[in-house]
């Protein structure tokens, strides 16, 4: 079970900072897909799938 209450909207979450447990960080969109364990970081360079697991630390800024 996760506890990203951003994710209970049908739409695209704008300004968040997504910090993954690899250490990586991600500034973006979030976009929920059809599969519930993943979402869509939409940067201004890319479009990554994260499964839910890998996050550590998600910002709204």
């Amino acid at each position: 079970m996760n506890n990203f209450n951003f994710l209970n909207t049908d739409e695209e979450v704008r300004g968040v900072v997504v910090h993954l447990i690899s250490g990586e960080f991600y500034t973006g969109s979030c976009i929920k897909t059809s599969n519930p364990n993943v979402i869509i970081v939409e940067t201004k360079d890319s479009k990554i799938e994260i499964p839910l697991w890998t996050i550590k630390r998600v910002k709204l800024i």
